[in-house]
């Protein structure tokens, strides 16, 4: 009777904890959420590559040979059309210059002989006093004086060409890059850009610098837009053209180009 008892409260307490365990293991029932399909216009994001571009691109390059003695503007600035970039060693393009003055101004004073001489000739010739060779020679003479006068002309506005181009300055207005010669550098002709320029009106070209598949891809895509989206893009195009002038203006960034056309950044 006692043994029964014994296995009837074993069985009862084995079940008992085999309830409360399989309770405990049980998951919550998951939270779903409901709600109603409706059907309404979603914004379509497109992703190209392109390069912003000025409308008007100036490089910018020494026209005689010397070595940079200063440079008068910030890198990323905004300058204006006849402002100073480059000051190039100027003095001997001064000392050629007044060179070139003083040949002038001797070859002027001799001319004056000259043509007093081929006078007197003609005069002398009409008396009979002298014979064709000697009137010839005076008139020879004095328009050598006169050939020399314009070839010395010429070499003085040369020479203040050669020393005005010792002042390198901005063709346009726009935002200056980083210079790729420095103070101390001999610069010429043939050494390549000293810095370039770009205008802040990037409208122009905002899509002409897109590479060619992508350009491609967005006219084709625009074309079977409808109306509405088109708007859009137009806008989202505006908008960017907006804020690169800004900071164009501000000075903040430079458009500058780092490679090929497809390996453009933008350099800020």
């Amino acid at each position: 009777m006692i043994l029964r008892l014994f296995v009837t409260v074993f069985c009862v307490s084995l079940a008992t904890g085999c309830s409360r365990k399989q309770a405990q293991t049980d998951p919550a029932p998951p939270e779903v959420l409901v709600t109603t399909v409706q059907p309404q216009d979603v914004p379509r994001v497109l992703e190209r590559v392109a390069t912003l571009d000025g409308f008007i691109n100036a490089n910018i390059n020494a026209q005689v040979q010397g070595y940079i003695i200063s440079r008068d503007y910030q890198e990323g600035g905004v300058v204006k059309k006849g402002d100073l970039l480059f000051q190039i060693d100027s003095r001997p393009y001064e000392a050629v210059l007044a060179q070139a003055k003083g040949t002038l101004a001797k070859d002027k004073a001799n001319q004056v002989k000259a043509d007093a001489d081929e006078k007197r000739a003609m005069d002398l010739f009409t008396k009979k006093v002298i014979s064709d060779q000697e009137r010839d020679t005076a008139t020879a003479a004095a328009q050598a004086g006169r050939a020399n006068i314009q070839a010395d002309e010429a070499s003085v506005m040369q020479a203040e060409l050669n020393l005005g181009y010792t002042r390198v300055i901005s063709p346009i207005d726009g935002v200056a890059a980083i210079a790729t010669a420095q103070v101390g550098d001999l610069v010429g002709p043939s050494s390549g850009t000293l810095a370039s320029m770009r205008t802040p009106d990037v409208q122009e070209k905002i899509l002409s610098n897109m590479s060619s598949r992508g350009s491609e891809m967005l006219r084709e895509e625009m074309e079977f837009m409808p109306p509405q989206r088109r708007r859009v893009v137009e806008e989202a195009q505006t908008k960017i053209v907006a804020i690169v002038r800004k900071l164009e203006d501000a000075g903040e960034i430079v458009i500058a180009r780092a490679g090929g056309d497809e390996d453009d950044e933008l350099i800020g």
